[in-house]
């Protein structure tokens, strides 16, 4: 009798689990962005769910004078999210012969960012080092909601709370991550085993590849 109630009991952890990691999947990826595919002067809607939002950097320059090869490119990451206000156009893989515009209808608790910073050509691997200049609190995603969504996304800002980087070349680089420890509001930089803390400044100059962002009425524990 007593394998049988801890079968039941294994069970029921099992049952909610599974639950919970169901509820935090679509907390993250249940989301949608409108894709407006042009075709034919009519435009044809379809929404797409999404679970991370891809950033393509600015090609990094091929011939650089002696001043400019002293120079870091750096690009606001609110230009990179121009590709999302609904009206740039740009070119997904399954329409790539149609220019689309992208916008989204229903923001995430939580905002991924993958930030395309590697490229790979007939003969190798090239990484891009332009710096992403980003914020760590109050990112407002307001302009990239569709007007007619608004009523549905009460709350439109996000706080950074990780941020994965590359540090070093293609062939001996490493990635690192910051980390926020919430509850203390300290940042943390983890690489393998080693953990330190850091000042919030410094979380701004790394080469990201990857960014999670927390909407500001998301608590501690997930829920809202």
């Amino acid at each position: 009798f007593k394998d049988y109630l801890q079968h039941i009991h294994e069970e029921e952890v099992e049952e909610e689990e599974k639950n919970k990691q169901k509820n935090d999947y679509q907390n993250i990826y249940n989301n949608t962005f409108l894709n407006l595919v042009k075709k034919n002067k009519n435009d044809l809607i379809v929404k797409i769910p999404f679970r991370t939002l891809s950033l393509k950097l600015p090609n990094a320059p091929v011939f650089k004078s002696t001043t400019e090869s002293n120079i870091i490119p750096q690009v606001s990451i609110f230009e990179l999210l121009s590709k999302f206000d609904g009206e740039t156009e740009t070119f997904l893989q399954e329409h790539f012969k149609i220019p689309n515009t992208l916008i989204i209808s229903k923001l995430p608790k939580y905002l991924i960012f993958t930030i395309e910073r590697f490229s790979k050509n007939n003969f190798f691997i090239e990484k891009n080092g332009t710096i992403v200049n980003f914020v760590i609190k109050n990112l407002d995603m307001k302009d990239y909601v569709h007007e007619d969504f608004l009523s549905l996304n009460p709350v439109t800002k996000y706080n950074l709370i990780a941020n994965i980087f590359h540090t070093g070349t293609v062939n001996q680089g490493s990635y690192k991550i910051h980390v926020l420890n919430q509850p203390t509001n300290e940042w943390y930089e983890i690489e393998d085993l080693h953990v330190i803390s850091i000042l919030p400044q410094l979380v701004l100059l790394p080469e990201s590849c990857i960014q999670l962002y927390q909407r500001q009425d998301v608590k501690l524990n997930g829920d809202i």
